[in-house]
């Protein structure tokens, strides 16, 4: 590949500020095209990245230990189900209350379509979780 002497790279120029001269409207859109164009990627790109960040600081900060327990798997339409688990319990305060206070010493097992505890002592104060 053959460098550019400098009478070529002279002559480029001025055939270049000859175009900008003579048609001013063109030259201005086209950098003002330019600079929106750049700017608007850098602002997107910045808004992005904050978001990520406050999604990933809102999860952070729910900690390892917060469980979210619901009558539906996550992610589906209700309306798509069988009626057996569209018809199932709401999930009551006395149901976090139970998981809350013996996170420690119960078991929980999660397996659509029902949740259920299993103590190593007596189970007779679980509520029932079962939803069948």
């Amino acid at each position: 590949m053959a460098l550019m002497t400098l009478a070529q790279a002279r002559e480029n120029f001025l055939a270049a500020m000859g175009t900008l001269r003579s048609s001013k409207v063109r030259s201005v859109l086209t950098v003002l095209g330019i600079v929106i164009g750049v700017s608007s990627v850098i602002s997107m790109a910045a808004i992005i990245q904050g978001l990520n960040r406050f999604v990933q600081d809102r999860v952070e900060s729910l900690g390892s230990r917060t469980y979210f327990l619901t009558r539906f798997p996550p992610g589906t339409d209700p309306s798509r189900m069988p009626e057996r688990i569209r018809t199932r319990r709401y999930l009551g305060y006395d149901y976090a209350e139970f998981v809350r206070s013996g996170a420690s010493s119960w078991v929980i097992r999660t397996s659509l379509p029902t949740v259920t505890a299993a103590s190593r002592k007596s189970s007779s104060a679980a509520p029932n979780l079962n939803t069948r």
